[in-house]
């Protein structure tokens, strides 16, 4: 496959970026667990406050907001204005990234997409989180680490919302409410959920996209998942499995090696590298639309 390139969103390392090469931009942490084993140069971009990095300015990240993401990949661009550029969502992550590539549509400067565990209805997920058993293993937890996140910036943060008033959020809900509809200027936690929820804006994407859902993931009942709305996209591949959680999809008796996910990102991955023409034919796509 010659040089490849990869840009992940978390922190740039490894050898130095070479024109010409392949580029994946990956947004979500867990992307960089096995996105080495097909692209082994890749830069990460960590959201705002994350990775260990300082917050400049009080602003922080949130799933409707994708200036982040687009300063990324203009800069990338900017700097290797031939490679073709794939970006890779997990979670939230996949979020920021389909809710870019709706936004920008053929301007988005990447070639193609594909997301591991989106929640695609932003409200339903907040209502999940809520039921018992998912508020005792997973909503304390992250209410929690948002938490962490906030005294870790205190100083700058304190400065445009009153911090101790967040602190106190109980829940996911809670927590959006009070600091990150507020930070992004949305009128209530109902109005950013509506905004960051992807799944209806799929029709305004232009390039192939592969999405990776598992029924029994608590982030994304499976009644949020744009079903219908994919019927009618060539361009956009909903693959849902019976079990997978968010973000396991395992595989075996005894889960080592390989899982499903990573199988599946391999060769997504190889397809639109090495069989983008093919590709573009199957999704309906014209060479205008899909710029590099």
């Amino acid at each position: 496959m010659g040089d490849i390139l990869g840009v992940r969103f978390h922190a740039v390392h490894g050898d130095h970026l070479l024109p010409h090469s392949r580029t994946v931009l990956s947004v979500g942490p867990q992307v960089s667990v096995f996105i080495n084993t097909f692209l082994p140069r890749c830069v990460v971009f960590n959201n705002r406050g994350l990775g260990g990095e300082e917050l400049l300015t009080p602003v922080t990240y949130c799933a409707a907001n994708t200036s982040d993401l687009e300063c990324v990949v203009q800069h990338v661009k900017g700097l290797y204005p031939s490679a073709p550029v794939l970006g890779a969502g997990v979670s939230l992550g996949g979020m920021v990234l389909l809710n870019y590539l709706a936004r920008k549509r053929t301007e988005s400067g990447l070639v193609a997409g594909i997301t591991i565990s989106v929640p695609w209805d932003a409200l339903k997920f907040s209502s999940s989180m809520e039921e018992p058993l998912n508020w005792l293993l997973f909503n304390r937890h992250i209410t929690k680490s948002l938490h962490q996140i906030l005294n870790r910036h205190r100083k700058i943060l304190e400065k445009v919302v009153d911090v101790d008033y967040v602190l106190k959020a109980r829940s996911i809900r809670e927590f959006d409410e009070r600091f990150t509809s507020l930070m992004f200027g949305y009128s209530s936690c109902m109005d950013y959920y509506r905004d960051a929820s992807p799944g209806k804006k799929l029709p305004n994407t232009a390039v192939p996209i592969l999405c990776l859902n598992a029924a029994d993931d608590p982030f994304s009942p499976q009644t949020a998942f744009p079903v219908s709305i994919v019927q009618d996209l060539p361009n956009v591949a909903l693959v849902l499995t019976a079990h997978g959680g968010h973000i396991a999809f395992l595989q075996g008796f005894f889960p080592r090696g390989e899982n499903y996910m990573e199988r599946l990102f391999g060769q997504f991955v190889h397809a639109v590298f090495e069989h983008r023409e093919e590709m573009k034919q199957a999704c309906g796509i014209r060479e205008e639309q899909m710029k590099d």
